[in-house]
């Protein structure tokens, strides 16, 4: 300090003076504003101030800090204390006793918890034991100072006085407060001299820990692990003092050494590096150049604690003994370098910061320095972007390769592969020809369809791409979630999902929900601030993490690690292995994997049948591989996802977006929609209809209040705040002369949101807003006819009465007040309507017909949302609230909510629960949400639904997302779904059931024929026609029937639908063997030739019959389909009159009357399938 000049000095001491007393104040919940908390204390130290007046608790503090500076060294005594105790309290209406111990005769309990389920932590003695209680600490507080009779140790006085006085609990509010300013007492006197520490910022980031050691101690006698926390702190809130104090002299030294040297530009151009203020309070009137963090960097030498520990002195006193190793600051750089730098992959240029390395705790300037970044520019504009770019074409085409080539990898077809090996090694060119083309047809096949399907889904996530705000090159962009590298500098607000791991650089009521990775409900403040190596997560109060999510306010971060890199990433990346496959996935694979087990059961008899029976040993291998090809699935994986994809593609058409392939099963299978009003049910169009003073007249000033909040709020853009001021901007109110000084941003909690201002007099005005029970809370008059009035039982009751007057009519009710939370004055009432969309009723009933039910689940107001309820028509029944969902267990709500059609009233966490409990009873439920309070609904549901302009957490939650928030859409997507999942079911339970058929009948033929039923072409040949009208089933109608209801994936139904089809269709090929073979007499070419043809008519017919759950005739197929089968069949009639290509595939020509037998033959099989499908289908399941 003696380094600085005076006025560098005094300013420096009254900012950390400051910044300690707004610290003190935000660890137990109270926001002050620090510049007027500073202007307060130079004034009460002489020292000459310009800044806007300070509130009544801003100026307490400050002169709380100003007498503990000048009066450290005085005895403490009961006059000092209670006269503190004043400071603290000034302003504050609901305490019974400011500046005096606390005298009620109810226990005074400190507990913790729910407030419905309270735990007490400890209960302080009674209120009449307190000035004999609080005699024993003054008079041992004096004793143990270093002019009293028996000195103590500094960091244990402090540690000890601060637990005593907050296990007595003298005051009935303050004690913390009191506690921490007379640790610092204890430690000024000890070094003689107003000691500047940052104790309470320390305290601040570590907060958890702060209050469970408080309350560990306090509950027992065992005090050691509070002293031994107590002073850790104490020495890391001095180190991190002592080096802002060496940043500002580094600084000093620099411009003295520049100075004359340099030119005004120049100077201009060096302040130009100077980190912004908002990286750390303390330095916000002082800041820092980059080249005087260097100088602070390369200083003569570094010292670090190599160890502590408390040990127990002769006196029986515990006193902290430390060990300091000075390290050279060359090596020390050298090292951390070698350790802790790496490239980045992604970009040259850009630095990576080594894994094991706890970037929480490094001081940010430097941490910045490392990863080569600018907290004003940001990245420099590169080569980001075009290596970016070059990468997705590489991944793009080395990708499509990789699919190509899994076409050919399968065992199936590794197997034809080996047969055409073995068919070129025995000179049979022609077979090993066919039998290569087949393979190079099915690969084409299956390639162009995944390819295509691949390319649609990839086009669907693009338009799904979460982006980021970033500053690059000093501009703010906006770029893709996977540009984002280290060093990038993000900016946050409220509803982003938090883009990597990285530093706070400046926060403005910033709050992180980080539930996903601690499992704490309740968000956490976050502002600029280093941690301590070994803080776990929830003490990293300086640090934000991806995975997580911004609940309100907003600021901006450091980028440190991305990706997999980050510990979200690393979590993610289990739970992908560990994710398991929904039940439609797990049937598809389970039922592929039982027919592959009995094709190979089949194939070994059929092989070891031909064995015995004679027949030539490539003849019968080839048959057989040719067998395993035609009677497996092979192409279901395929289908599926072309199907899958195609279904995409068609609600991309209808404004619905498929975030998961999965959840097309899902929505189709959704009985049960959650939804909430605001631009689902409305227009979303939301106008200020009024804005009213507590009798009901319209108040231009309660307007002009009204619009001073909505300016000056910095949360999320607020549609209510945007009618707010359109109406402010249409009466031509001027808010010029007002200026915000802080603001307490909107939580779900709190349901209010406050701004404080300067006026043009010079006063300074709070102006609250939110729901109306919260706000009258912290209410005791209302402005009535020109003067306050107390806000009496009769007042609170003709507020109610307005306001369910008012939500009756479809009015939304806000409430505003003026002046500080407990001693606010309501001003009165803000009015907004949002009607309801056209045509919504016919949109519900829809629904309804669809086997749908609506239910609306809304934080507005009960009597609001009851309206809504009659005006779409939805049925009548009990209206369920908030309060009523938090006095049921799981049980008693999943049997309540069934004859429930509104939720009112609701909070976030209670949305989950509404989800879970209809899926309890029963329901296949989708959720739709759009805002941060949605995320864990959306989550929880069957299948979740947002909007495309939702906020990242929501829009990253769902399954489902929607161009625009319309239930219409939502019944289109419904339909889509349903239509998706029943060709999908179509193509599984057709091939099922031909293949199932087949493999019964080539097992029979085998044995009963004294020669191969079909050759091995023949076979492939088969299959690979058969394929190609089967491949345009996705595209193919679906009856209205199949619509009108949700489907489920029943494997049961499926395997008896494969049965009774697939020996349906032995049945008939056995016909066929005999009138072959013992009618006709035909010989081997002629019976492969009939029973090729009758093989792959009947599969068409199949398909043509049981697609359908009506008869045949009466549901026209997609014209692709049809006409696709179509050309198949006449392929498959003309073959064997085809000359050469019929001789390739040893067809022989079929006399007229053995065509004209086998067309009656398949006419007769489409009439039976007819017949039984009637009786057993599973498209009518």
């Amino acid at each position: 300090m003696e380094h600085l000049e005076q006025q560098d000095r005094e300013q420096l001491t009254i900012a950390m003076i400051a910044q300690e007393a707004v610290d003190s104040s935000s660890i137990e919940g109270e926001v002050l504003d620090r510049a007027s908390v500073q202007s307060s204390i130079a004034r009460h130290l002489g020292i000459k101030a310009d800044a806007p007046r300070a509130s009544a608790a801003e100026a307490g503090a400050a002169e709380l800090m100003a007498d503990l500076y000048r009066t450290y060294a005085a005895p403490l005594t009961d006059e000092m204390l209670c006269r503190w105790h004043a400071m603290l309290m000034n302003g504050r209406r609901d305490l019974r006793e400011i500046g005096n111990y606390r005298t009620h005769a109810d226990p005074m309990q400190i507990v913790s918890g729910a407030i419905h389920t309270p735990k007490v932590q400890f209960e302080a003695p009674p209120s009449e034991r307190v000035p004999r209680e609080m005699a024993k600490l003054i008079e041992w507080f004096n004793e143990t100072g270093p002019l009293g009779a028996t000195p103590a140790g500094a960091l244990l006085r402090a540690g000890l006085v601060h637990l005593w006085i907050e296990s007595i609990h003298a005051f009935e509010d303050g004690n913390g407060r009191l506690g921490r300013a007379l640790a610092e007492k204890a430690l000024a006197q000890s070094l003689d001299a107003p000691a500047i520490r940052a104790i309470a910022e320390t305290i601040q980031r570590h907060r958890k820990a702060y209050y469970e050691q408080l309350q560990r101690a306090s509950r027992s006698n065992e005090i050691r692990a509070w002293l031994n926390w107590f002073a850790e702190i104490t020495l890391a809130a001095q180190e991190w003092c002592r080096e802002h104090v060496a940043f500002l002299i580094a600084k000093a030294r620099l411009f003295d050494r520049l100075r004359g040297k340099i030119n005004g530009g120049q100077e201009k151009a060096l302040l130009r590096m100077t980190l912004p203020s908002a990286v750390d309070p303390l330095t916000a009137n002082f800041p820092l150049s980059g080249a005087a963090c260097l100088l602070l960097w390369q200083r003569p030498t570094n010292f670090k604690m190599a160890g502590s520990e408390l040990s127990n002195g002769n006196n029986g006193c515990y006193s902290m003994r430390t060990f300091w190793q000075p390290t050279p600051s060359s090596t020390l750089h050298t090292a951390f370098q070698a350790r802790y730098i790496t490239n980045s992959p992604l970009e040259s240029g850009c630095r990576a910061i080594a894994k094991e390395y706890p970037w929480w705790s490094d001081d940010l300037s430097l941490l910045v320095r490392r990863l080569e970044s600018d907290p004003v520019q940001g990245l420099p504009f590169v080569s980001t972007g075009a290596l970016k770019a070059d990468a997705d074409t590489r991944v793009s085409h080395s990708g499509a390769l990789r699919l190509f080539l899994t076409q050919f990898t399968s065992p199936l077809v590794l197997i034809l592969i080996v047969g055409a090996v073995l068919s070129i090694t025995l000179r049979e060119w022609t077979d090993a020809a066919i039998i290569l083309l087949i393979i190079g047809g099915s690969g084409i096949l299956g390639f162009t369809q995944e390819y295509r399907a691949s390319q649609a889904i990839a086009e669907l996530r693009s338009r799904l791409v979460r982006k980021v705000r970033l500053r690059r090159g000093g501009q703010e962009v906006e770029l893709a979630i996977d540009r984002v590298v280290p060093g990038d500098i993000a900016l946050l607000k409220a509803g982003d999902l938090v883009p990597g791991d990285g530093r706070v650089l400046q926060s403005d009521g910033l709050l992180a929900d980080e539930a996903v990775l601690t499992g704490e409900p309740f968000p956490v403040e976050k502002r600029p601030g280093a941690a301590l190596v070994d803080a776990p997560i929830t003490e990293r109060t300086g640090a934000l993490f991806a995975g997580t999510s911004i609940r309100s306010g907003s600021g901006c971060m450091l980028i440190v690690r991305t990706g997999k890199d980050t510990l979200f990433g690393a979590i993610e990346q289990d739970l992908e292995k560990a994710e398991q496959a929904t039940e439609f996935a797990r049937g598809l694979a389970g039922f592929g994997l039982m027919l592959m087990r009995v094709m190979l059961v089949v194939v070994a008899l059929v092989l070891m049948g031909s064995m015995a029976l004679g027949r030539d040993l490539m003849d019968s291998l080839l048959f057989a591989m040719a067998l395993a090809v035609a009677i497996s699935p092979q192409l279901l994986p395929a289908i599926v996802s072309v199907t899958l994809a195609a279904g995409a593609r068609r609600m991309t058409q209808s404004g619905v977006l498929v975030r998961r392939l999965q959840a097309i099963e899902n929505l189709g299978g959704m009985d049960l929609l959650c939804t909430d009003k605001t631009g689902t049910l409305t227009k979303g169009a939301i106008a200020l209809s009024a804005a009213v003073d507590f009798d009901g007249a319209t108040s231009t000033e309660v307007l002009r209040l009204a619009a001073i909040n909505a300016t000056f709020q910095t949360g999320m853009t607020s549609p209510l705040d945007e009618a707010v001021l359109a109406s402010a901007t249409a009466a031509g109110l001027d808010l010029t002369g007002f200026g915000r000084m802080s603001d307490r941003p909107y939580d779900f909690a709190r349901r209010r949101f406050s701004v404080s201002v300067s006026q043009p007099d010079g006063g300074r005005i709070t102006i609250t807003k939110g729901a109306v029970a919260q706000v009258l809370a912290d209410c005791m008059a209302v402005w009535s006819c020109g003067s306050p009035k107390p806000l009496d039982r009769e007042r609170r009751s003709a507020i109610d009465a307005f306001v369910r007057d008012s939500a009756g009519q479809g009015f939304r009710v806000l409430a505003l007040s003026s002046g500080e939370d407990g001693a606010a004055c309501l001003q009165g009432f803000l009015l907004f309507f949002d009607p309801p969309k056209p045509e919504i009723e016919k949109t519900v009933a829809a629904l309804g017909h669809r086997a749908i039910s609506v239910r609306i689940v809304s934080g507005d107001n009960r009597y609001v949302s009851a309206h809504m309820a009659d005006l779409i028509g939805l049925p009548s029944g009990q209206v369920m609230t908030g309060d009523e969902i938090a006095s049921l267990d799981d049980d008693a709500l999943a049997a309540r909510c069934r004859d429930a059609h509104v939720f009112a009233e609701v909070e976030p966490q209670q949305k989950e629960r509404i989800v879970r409990a209809f899926q309890k009873a029963g329901h296949a439920v989708g959720y739709m949400g759009d805002g941060i309070n949605d995320a864990p609904a959306l989550r929880a549901a069957d299948v979740g639904i947002s909007v495309d302009s939702a906020v990242d957490v929501a829009r990253e939650s769902a399954d489902i997302v929607l161009l625009r928030p319309d239930l219409n859409a939502i019944r289109l997507g419904v339909e889509d779904g349903r239509r998706t999942f029943a060709n999908t079911l179509k193509y599984v339970a057709i091939t099922t059931s031909a293949n199932f058929g087949n493999m019964v009948s080539m097992a029979v033929a085998t044995v009963l024929l004294p020669f191969l039923p079909m050759l091995p072409v023949q076979i492939l040949l088969n299959n690979f026609l058969s394929d190609l009208p089967a491949v345009t089933i996705a595209s193919d109608s679906v009856d209205p029937e199949r619509l009108a209801h949700a489907q489920r994936w029943d494997i049961g139904r499926i395997r008896h639908f494969m049965i009774t089809f697939g020996l349906i269709s032995t049945l008939f090929d056995l016909l066929t063997f005999g009138l072959l073979h013992w009618a006709v007499r035909a010989d081997p070419a002629l019976f492969r030739t009939g029973w090729f043809t009758v093989s792959l008519l009947t599969e068409l017919a199949a398909l043509l019959v049981l697609r359908t759950s009506r008869h045949f005739w009466s549901s026209s197929p997609a014209p692709l389909l049809l006409w696709s089968s179509v050309f198949v069949a006449i392929l498959a009639v003309c073959l064997p009159y085809s000359g050469t290509i019929g001789d390739t595939f040893a067809f022989s020509p079929l006399p007229p009357a053995v065509m004209a037998l086998l067309m009656l033959i398949v006419l007769v099989y489409a009439l039976g399938t007819e017949i039984a499908k009637r009786r057993q289908s599973i498209v009518s399941a």
